[in-house]
C-alpha cells in the first residue's frame, strides 16, 4: 500500500465560470492506513448489532442528509454543473431510495431455511463482507455513495468512500452530514485524493463498489485480486434508441433529447445514438430540433436552467475532440455544438447527422452532449451493433406495436431494455450491465445481497 511523496492539494473548480470553489487537503497514505484500521474495528462491532439496530444507524444517516439537503444540492450544482433543479431532485430521490433499502432489508437479509426432508435444516445466512470501499465517479457522487452505503451498512459492513478528485467538495459535504448523524464512529468515512490513493484503498478493502471507466475498472480488478475482494462495477454505457415507423414520433424525439442531453450527456445511460426508420426521419428530426431548441443552456444555479456546463476540463475537451472528429469525417451539424463563454465548460448540445462508422462517436462512449441520428436501414445490423459492443447497459425501442417492440428489446444483450421509454434506474429493479459495462448489480434486493457472503448453516432438526 505504500506510496511516496506528499500529495498535492485538490482544487475544486466551478465548471460554469472556471473559478476556484475550495482547496481540499488530500488523504495521506498513513492516514488511509489508520482509516482502514478504524473501519475494521468499527465493522467488528457493527456486525454484532441486530438488523434493527443497524437500521437505526441507516435512518440517522438519511436524516442527516435530509437536514443538509439544500447545501448538498447546492454544492453538487456548483462543483459538477448539474442544474440546481436536478440536484434538488437527486438528493430527495436518494433519500427515498435509502428508505426503500431500510424498509426491505429484513425481507432480504433474514436467513432462508431450506428443508430437504432429511432431518437436516439448511439455513442460508447473509453475512457481512467486511470493509466496503465505494469509489464514485464525478457525475453523480452523492447518488452512487448512498445507493451502496445504506445497503452495505444494513448488511453489517463499514464504508470508506472516495469520489473522483473532480467531485471532492461534494464528498466533503456528504461526510459533514455523516459526521452530524447520530451514528457510531468509523461506520462511514471519506478519503480524498487521486488515482494513487484510490489504488491503495482498493488494495486494503474487502469489497469494491466502483463507478468509472473501463480502463480504471480493469485496474481495480487487477489490484483487488490479491485479496480476492468482492466487486460491483459500473463502467459506462453506449445506449442506442431505436425508432420504428409506427412510433409516437413526438414522444420518441422528446426522449432522445432528454436521454442525450440530461446532465450534459454525462450519464452512463445517456442516449449515444438514435436510429430512425427513414420513413419518419424528417418528422423525427424536426421534433428533435423543436425539443432541443426549447432547452435553456445556462448557469446551473438558475432554477430555470435545463443544461449546465460539462463537469470538468478533461470531459469537455474529450467531448470536443469527438465533435471535431465527426465533423472532419463528414458529419452534418444540424443543431448546436458551440462553446458558450470563454471561461467555463458550457457547450451547446449538438445534434449530428450523416454519421459513418469511421467516426469515434460511432463506436466509443462520448459521455457528452452529442446526439447522432442515423437512418435505420437494417434492424438486424443495428442489433448486432448493440450486442457486439463492449458496452451493454441500456437500450430502447419505440413503436405502437408493443409485441413487435418487445421481441426486439428482448434480443438486446443489455442490463435494461425498454419499450417506449428510456433505461432509467428504479429502486425495485437491478441496475447494471453486460460485458465491459461492469460486474454485478446495484439497487433492488440484488443491491442489498451483493454486500453479503452467503453461508449455509446446517443442523439437525
Amino acid at each position: 500500500m505504500a506510496r511516496s511523496g506528499k500529495p498535492k492539494r485538490i482544487i475544486s473548480i466551478n465548471p460554469f465560470n472556471g473559478k476556484k470553489l475550495a482547496e481540499i487537503t488530500p488523504t495521506s497514505t498513513k492516514e488511509l492506513e489508520k482509516i482502514i484500521s478504524k473501519s475494521r474495528r468499527a465493522q467488528s462491532r457493527l456486525m454484532e448489532l441486530s438488523l434493527n439496530q443497524r437500521a437505526v444507524i441507516a435512518k440517522n444517516i438519511l436524516k442527516a442528509i435530509g437536514d443538509d439537503a439544500e447545501d448538498i444540492a447546492k454544492v453538487t450544482t456548483l462543483e459538477t454543473g448539474l442544474p440546481i433543479k436536478s440536484s434538488t431532485g437527486l438528493v430527495s430521490a436518494l433519500i427515498d431510495r435509502g428508505r426503500w433499502f431500510i424498509d426491505n432489508s429484513k425481507r432480504y437479509l433474514k436467513p432462508e431455511v431450506i428443508d430437504l426432508k432429511d432431518g437436516i435444516v439448511n439455513e442460508i445466512c447473509f453475512e457481512p463482507v467486511g470493509v466496503v470501499a465505494i469509489i464514485s465517479s464525478w457525475n453523480a457522487p452523492a447518488s452512487q455513495t448512498i445507493w451502496c452505503a445504506i445497503p452495505a451498512i444494513l448488511a453489517g459492513n463499514t464504508v470508506i468512500h472516495k469520489s473522483s478528485e473532480f467531485s471532492s467538495l461534494c464528498s466533503k459535504k456528504l461526510q459533514q452530514a455523516f459526521d452530524k448523524a447520530a451514528i457510531p464512529p468509523g461506520i462511514v468515512q471519506t478519503v480524498y485524493g487521486d488515482k494513487a490513493l484510490g489504488q491503495s484503498l482498493v488494495e486494503g478493502c474487502d469489497f469494491i463498489a466502483f463507478a468509472g471507466s473501463i480502463r480504471a475498472g480493469q485496474d481495480v480488478i487487477r489490484r483487488s485480486a490479491a485479496r480476492m475482494s468482492r466487486l460491483s462495477m459500473e463502467l459506462g454505457g453506449r445506449d442506442i434508441l431505436l425508432v420504428l415507423n409506427d412510433a409516437d414520433i413526438d414522444k420518441a424525439a422528446a426522449a432522445a433529447v432528454t436521454g442525450g442531453f440530461k446532465h450534459c450527456g454525462q450519464s452512463c445511460n445517456a442516449v449515444e445514438c438514435a436510429y430512425v426508420d427513414p420513413r419518419v426521419m424528417n418528422e423525427f428530426t424536426e421534433k428533435v430540433l423543436e425539443h432541443a431548441g426549447a432547452l435553456k443552456v445556462a448557469d446551473p444555479m438558475d432554477p430555470l436552467t435545463d443544461i449546465g456546463p460539462m463537469a470538468n476540463r478533461p470531459s469537455f475537451e474529450k467531448t470536443q475532440s469527438f465533435y471535431k472528429d465527426a465533423v472532419a469525417k463528414g458529419a452534418k451539424v444540424i443543431f448546436g455544438g458551440r462553446r458558450l463563454g470563454a471561461k467555463g465548460f458550457l457547450m451547446e448540445p449538438a445534434i449530428l447527422t450523416n454519421i459513418n462508422n469511421n467516426m469515434r462517436l460511432a463506436k466509443e462512449e462520448v459521455f457528452g452532449p452529442i446526439l447522432p441520428i442515423r437512418p435505420l436501414k437494417d434492424i438486424d445490423k443495428v442489433m448486432d451493433e448493440v450486442n457486439m459492443s463492449e458496452y451493454g447497459l441500456g437500450f430502447s425501442v419505440w413503436s405502437r406495436n408493443i409485441s413487435k417492440a418487445k421481441r426486439i428489446a428482448a434480443k438486446a444483450l443489455v442490463g435494461t431494455a425498454v419499450v417506449n421509454g428510456l433505461p432509467r434506474t428504479n429502486i425495485s429493479c437491478p441496475w447494471g450491465g453486460m460485458r465491459k459495462t461492469g460486474l454485478g448489480r446495484i439497487l433492488s434486493h440484488f443491491g442489498i445481497r451483493c454486500f453479503t457472503e452467503q453461508k449455509n448453516l446446517r443442523y439437525p432438526k
